[in-house]
């Protein structure tokens, strides 16, 4: 569904979703070694992919009377100001502590 709305293939959509986690990860890390621990935690990315999935489906809902209507480039740049730039912002102080200590 997504794919269609944004216009890309199943696999580029994935990576899309992968960047953005790698994104975000090394944002929250503080060294090589952190970023590897936060990428390679389940719960943190669990919890990352509900989140993500939350903020997908709002756009999608809001994109969806418009998606004929707007271009490719239009869609993608709805997708980062709606879904990725927003995800940015959160923050799961207890996971991402959990993470470290393991």
């Amino acid at each position: 569904m997504i794919e269609k709305i944004l216009q890309v293939s199943q696999s580029q959509f994935e990576n899309m979703m992968l960047i953005a986690w790698l994104d975000w990860c090394i944002v929250k890390s503080s060294s090589p070694e952190d970023l590897q621990t936060l990428l390679a935690n389940q719960a943190l990315n669990k919890w990352w992919r509900q989140e993500y999935t939350r903020l997908l489906n709002e756009f999608t809902d809001f994109i969806k009377p418009y998606a004929e209507s707007c271009s490719q480039p239009d869609k993608m740049r709805l997708y980062t100001t709606s879904v990725v730039m927003p995800l940015q912002k959160l923050y799961s102080k207890k996971l991402i502590q959990n993470a470290r200590k393991l």
